[in-house]
């Protein structure tokens, strides 16, 4: 399995070819970005076990969660609104929901499988 949370545009999610039984979960809080995402993994050989989910990881999970993105640079969105209130001269606040992390992996892939995580948070 490989977790790629806050995924971006997926740099380091799609630079690589996975082993045909490995599962890959994207989560990204931006929903701009997501079309983006499924654009790119249209075309990535193992575009059939990709998932993008657009949502918020916390440990709180939430169907409507505030996330703010800064529409100068993708990296600079965050869940804080302070700091989003800081930088809030080109910063657009949507809802979007939040999951947790443990709610996503099953014990099956924890017992039969590598895990590879991968964690950007900005903010």
């Amino acid at each position: 399995m490989a977790l790629d949370i806050g995924v971006n545009y997926g740099e380091c999610f799609l630079s690589t070819i996975y082993s045909p039984e490995t599962k890959i979960l994207a989560i990204e809080a931006n929903p701009y970005l997501v079309p983006y995402l499924n654009k790119s993994i249209h075309a990535h050989p193992s575009r059939n076990q990709m998932s993008v989910i657009n949502a918020l990881a916390t440990d709180t999970p939430q169907e409507h969660t505030e996330f703010f993105i800064n529409n100068d640079w993708s990296g600079g969105s965050t869940a804080i609104e302070s700091i989003a209130q800081d930088d809030s001269s080109n910063t657009e606040r949507v809802g979007t929901k939040s999951i947790r992390i443990d709610n996503l992996v099953t014990d099956n892939d924890i017992n039969t499988s590598c895990i590879v995580f991968k964690l950007d948070v900005e903010g």
